[in-house]
């Protein structure tokens, strides 16, 4: 066996150490100046790129064996890193893990720093562990204090090793070490001896991956232990890794090339990589180390970032990911030579595939694609019901799926918008909205009593609102009630969140100066709405909400040109039900508060008073929505009740019209909320009539 070895030493000042086994105590040298090799800047550019902390648990709860020469797990660049408390030495399992390193070589030290070290290096942006809190399995195959690189490595050992990291939970293998056998041989079926072969397929088949560096020979394939990947035993949970040069713009020129392992070939970051080096009597040194033995643990360190994402995902998948992430080099697609191309951890760790939103439905669960590109709720007459649900802790955690079922957050509040479309009883009604009305009049003349007359109506407006209905007014003789007013009516839309709705009103007539009226109106809202607030996507309501209103109204006329009303409107909503995000919407009660003062004079009006515009005083709003995926890859949710309750506003409103002729008029309006200055509204209007 071969340990590629390069001993650029460097002092890190500080000292201290991770735990474990008395050591001597460290020394805090002076610490030494020197250039950066520029292939750090390979290494840095993956690092900084990934953005581990925002879409990884950095390697928690990840377990990777490092079968090496052994650890040092007392080096200060492991100052806070996670060990297993099962590390051994296989070839001198008498001999405590420090004393097995008391060298200057300390291959097994570097090539762990590369997957978990915890402290950064002065002078270096980022630290050296790539996946910080994966926990390492130390398993050490030197044979003696002076055996750092070759002589505990044979057949027996790694099997045993192997055997080791099985039993004691290993997640992923990292194998920074090679055969005595040239990359120019090429394995159709295993190179390996039976019991080795065997002692690889157990790996494999217990749903663990293995990754192999492929050798410091410049040669056409792999070692022969990385050519095990493209046997069908692999099952697609091996990878062979090369070495990208200084500044990662190709592979390296000692690197071993894809060759066979194409398939299973990816390329990381290999030359002047800085690492822990293993001293006798100080524990703060590093050093800047070449070969594909540095570049393994990168990729064991990428696969750990992959799988503590999603810990759901099969051995095989997570290699999938790494392989299809990365970035190609050489000639298009797959070759000889870079296989795959250079890891891209970046890509790796963000959603691949069609993104999928997982919505309850009874007790199953269906997957529904791109709900989030058409998920809304607009809303412009009920503000707050906006404000309660983009307060909703709920969907701010919320997660979406990408098609290895790896959960990702997303901020759910930001498709809840208020929105410009008009309110459907807005008393700044567009003034073009003239209807073009079809009117039959049937009058039965006169009796004893009254007058009695029956209009039967058709209205069609601009904007598509279509009414129908009639209107029968009874005109009393020398009563107290002078005349009896009743509607009926009918209207449908095809552009508003409402698809159609019913009236009923009664006016009585006192003394021809008073008139009382109730109102019933009964709305419809269209597929989708609740309240004139429109719902999509992952928001959607399967229904219609239904919403009864009742209305009272008092006016009195003083004489020609001064008058007064009062109107009291209530309602209530009927529970609806929602199989998206939104489950249940009940108890909605609503009311509105109005009494304004009227003066005429001529062509001028000039109407003011105080409103409390319709509002929510009751309601809640059931919404459910997923959270977290377990390691079988179940989708766990989580549910939350809203009060649709709103708080009272009132509007001091202005209206001040003039009549041109009788055809054009034009309106300057005010209304001033005494809570909320952002809701006040100012506007001029100019309307003709045709």
């Amino acid at each position: 066996m071969r340990i590629l070895l390069s001993l650029l030493v460097i002092s890190l000042a500080g000292c201290g150490g991770g735990g474990g086994n008395t050591v001597p105590t460290p020394i805090a040298p002076t610490p030494i100046i020197i250039k950066q090799p520029t292939g750090f800047n390979a290494r840095e550019t993956l690092y900084q790129g990934a953005n581990v902390s925002a879409y990884s648990n950095k390697g928690s709860n990840i377990t990777i064996a490092v079968i090496d020469s052994g650890v040092n797990k007392s080096h200060i660049l492991f100052r806070g890193a996670s060990f297993s408390i099962a590390r051994t030495n296989i070839a001198s399992p008498t001999m405590t893990p420090y004393d097995i390193l008391q060298n200057t070589g300390g291959h097994g030290t570097g090539v762990a720093s590369v997957i978990n070290s915890n402290v950064v290096i002065p002078g270096i942006t980022s630290r050296i562990g790539l996946a910080p809190s994966a926990n390492v399995l130390d398993i050490g195959l030197s044979k003696s204090a002076s055996d750092y690189n070759t002589n505990g490595f044979t057949n027996d050992n790694i099997i045993k090793a192997f055997d080791y990291a099985r039993t004691n939970n290993a997640d992923i293998l990292n194998l920074s070490f090679g055969s005595e056998k040239s990359g120019n041989n090429v394995c159709s079926s295993s190179c390996l001896s039976a019991k080795m072969n065997k002692a690889y397929i157990d790996v494999i088949n217990s749903n663990k991956i293995i990754v192999q560096a492929a050798g410091n020979d410049g040669q056409t394939n792999p070692s022969v232990q990385a050519q095990f990947a493209i046997l069908p035993e692999a099952k697609g949970q091996m990878l062979a890794v090369g070495a990208l040069n200084e500044d990662g713009s190709d592979i390296a020129s000692f690197s071993n090339k894809a060759g066979n392992t194409k398939k299973y070939f990816l390329l990381a970051p290999g030359t002047n990589i800085p690492v822990a080096s293993a001293d006798s009597s100080v524990n703060n040194l590093y050093k800047y180390s070449s070969g594909t033995s540095f570049a393994a643990p990168i990729v064991s360190a990428a696969a750990a970032l992959v799988w503590s994402q999603a810990r759901n995902l099969s051995a095989s998948q997570v290699i999938n990911i790494l392989l299809s992430t990365a970035d190609d080099m050489g000639v298009a697609g797959v070759d000889n030579i870079y296989g795959h191309g250079k890891l891209n951890l970046a890509n790796a760790l963000t959603p691949q595939g069609a993104i999928n939103f997982s919505i309850p439905l009874g007790s199953t669960v269906y997957q529904k694609t791109s709900l989030l590109s058409i998920a809304t709720i607009n809303s412009n007459n009920y503000s707050d019901v906006i404000t309660t649900l983009k307060n909703s802790n709920l969907l701010k955690k919320a997660i979406f799926l990408d098609k290895y079922k790896r959960a990702y957050n997303i901020d759910l509040t930001g498709y809840i918008n208020n929105s410009t479309e008009k309110k459907l009883f807005s008393k700044w009604e567009n003034y073009f909205n003239k209807p073009k009305q079809n009117n039959r009049n049937i009058s039965f003349g006169s009796n004893l009593i009254g007058n009695f007359n029956l209009t039967i109506n058709n209205n069609h407006t601009i904007n598509n609102l279509s009414e129908a209905g009639f209107n029968l007014n009874y005109e009393f003789k020398d009563l107290a009630i002078n005349y009896i007013n009743i509607s009926l009516g009918y209207a449908n839309s095809k552009e508003r969140n409402y698809k159609k709705y019913f009236f009923y009103k009664t006016t009585y007539n006192l003394q021809k100066n008073t008139d009382i009226t109730f109102g019933l109106l009964n709305v419809y809202d269209k597929k989708g709405n609740f309240l004139n607030t429109n719902t999509n996507g992952a928001f959607s309501l399967d229904d219609a909400y239904e919403t009864n209103y009742y209305n009272f109204n008092l006016s009195h006329k003083f004489n020609a040109n001064h008058s007064v009303s009062f109107n009291y409107s209530f309602g209530n909503g009927k529970t609806i039900y929602g199989n998206s995000i939104i489950r249940k919407i009940s108890n909605i009660k609503l009311s509105a508060i109005e009494l304004l003062f009227n003066i005429k004079n001529n062509n001028k009006h000039l109407t003011f008073g105080i409103e409390s515009p319709m509002n929510i005083n009751q309601g809640t709003i059931l919404i459910k929505a997923p959270i977290s995926v377990d390691s079988m890859g179940n989708v766990l949710y989580e549910q939350e009740q809203l009060s649709l309750a709103q708080k009272m506003q009132f509007n001091v409103i202005t209206n001040y019209k003039v009549d041109i002729n009788n055809e054009k008029s034009l309106l300057f309006y005010s209304a001033v909320n005494t809570q909320d200055i952002n809701k006040n509204s100012f506007g001029i209007k100019y309307n003709i009539n045709f």
